[in-house]
């Protein structure tokens, strides 16, 4: 009899938990050439490593997060994560607690309790191609040159998208036509 109050129990707990945690999923995926290191402005999804050609990683954020995702290339970093990037660099850190130093394109979200928004931005200038998308929403945003028309060009420019909250969010760093 006592397992039947603890089944419940574990089930009540953990429907609470999934269903309260308003948590979105990232998936990003690095198909340039060479190793690309992941950032996020005030390391909101906690990043901070080198992905190399052809390899996935998987992170999250909660209902209430905004924040903005950029590949830095060109990294040379010590043991420590002292070191610097030609593109989108961390003031000389492994892991983002400033803003990258452009160019960077840069793929930035708002996660809310009923909807999300997101866009690309060329703002801080162009590094690498990359898509960003969600699965709720038809086709992916792409930037595969400092001209493309699915990126603000100016932080004044309206180009956010909206997906359901807590969608699943895809980050690909040198996207292939294949893929689009």
């Amino acid at each position: 009899m006592a397992a039947i109050p603890f089944v419940l129990v574990l089930f009540v707990v953990s429907y609470s938990y999934t269903a309260g945690a308003g948590a979105a999923v990232f998936t990003i995926t690095n198909w340039c050439p060479d190793m690309v290191y992941p950032a996020s402005s005030k390391d909101v999804l906690g990043l901070g490593f080198g992905l190399p050609s052809g390899d996935t990683m998987h992170t999250g954020a909660s209902a209430g997060s905004s924040g903005k995702i950029w590949g830095r290339t060109g990294c040379t970093l010590d043991a420590h994560g002292n070191g610097t990037c030609e593109t989108g660099d961390c003031a000389g850190q492994q892991v983002c607690n400033v803003p990258g130093k452009p160019p960077a394109t840069v793929a930035e979200f708002t996660l809310g309790d009923t909807v999300d928004y997101y866009d690309l931005s060329l703002a801080d200038g162009f590094n690498i191609p990359i898509s960003f998308g969600c699965d709720d929403a038809p086709g992916a945003l792409v930037c595969m040159d400092p001209g493309c028309s699915d990126a603000k060009h100016r932080p004044d420019d309206s180009k956010v998208h909206t997906c359901p909250a807590n969608s699943s969010y895809h980050v690909v760093f040198c996207p292939a036509a294949s893929m689009l």
